[in-house]
């Protein structure tokens, strides 16, 4: 009475071991043409990364480029910027003096 009791369990998980075993084994052709598929897409992203990476390079050394012809053009501008007292009367309306932080908005009373 117990030998059948133990039999049915086992046969059972030898029925589903053959099974998982045969769908696995159908399953598997599938994964080549799957695995030649996704290797097709790498190599793809892998050019499309070696372009982008290149189209950086040359982008980056542009703007070094203009930076430093902007840094040049700034560095040869006149560095004695004059004071004019009565061009600045005239925009502001009144006499002004010379590093006055009076008329400067957020310093002093205001």
């Amino acid at each position: 009475m117990n030998i059948p009791c133990i039999l049915i369990p086992i046969l059972i998980g030898l029925i589903c071991g053959i099974l998982g075993y045969l769908l696995g084994k159908m399953n598997s052709k599938n994964d080549d043409s799957l695995s030649a598929s996704l290797q097709a897409d790498l190599d793809a992203c892998k050019a499309n990364t070696r372009n982008l990476n290149a189209k950086i390079a040359t982008l980056e050394a542009d703007l070094a480029a203009k930076t430093k012809a902007s840094v040049q053009s700034f560095a040869t501008a006149p560095a004695d910027i004059v004071f004019d007292a009565g061009l600045a009367a005239n925009v502001l309306g009144k006499k002004i003096k010379e590093n006055d932080l009076k008329i400067v908005e957020g310093i002093g009373i205001k």
